[in-house]
């Protein structure tokens, strides 16, 4: 199963970022026993569901910020296979399937994008330049739009 990858998935983090992540947003399927102590040797905060049972106290603010901050990923994820193809690749090359799986998440940043730059020059009166320089995800368009020229002839 998927969760008995995530040892693998730190290590790209690190090889592509060049450290290692300080929290992993995470299912419960990767928050097993193997990789909680994984984690831990490492230094990296999980974050989602603990194992075993739930404690009897409410969750703090830190927790539920952390919480809706996985939800949003997730929900990421979701419109993406929904929305942008990626529940229906078929590709049988590993290389083939990143790539496809690439393209969803660009095309969905790029439509992300395209509609709050239509948002702003309609409704808000801030400047393009600021719209820009506060955006994350624009660098991360920049960075796939890096990727495929490395990957795609």
């Amino acid at each position: 199963n998927e969760g008995q990858k995530l040892e693998e998935q730190i290590q790209l983090y690190r090889s592509r970022f060049g450290f290692l992540p300080h929290k992993v947003l995470a299912d419960r399927i990767y928050l097993n026993k193997n990789n909680c102590q994984y984690m831990e040797s490492k230094g990296i905060v999980p974050t989602g569901k603990r194992l075993g049972r739930p404690p009897k106290q409410e969750k703090t603010e830190a927790e539920l910020k952390e919480m809706h901050r996985r939800n949003e990923v997730e929900g990421t994820f979701g419109t993406v296979k929904m929305c942008y193809g990626a529940a229906r690749i078929r590709t049988r090359l590993p290389e083939t399937t990143e790539v496809a799986v690439a393209m969803s998440f660009l095309a969905k940043n790029v439509i992300t994008f395209l509609r709050e730059l239509i948002r702003i020059i309609l409704c808000a009166p801030i400047s393009f330049v600021f719209f820009l320089q506060n955006y994350k995800w624009f660098a991360n368009i920049l960075h796939a739009s890096q990727f495929f020229k490395k990957h795609i002839p």
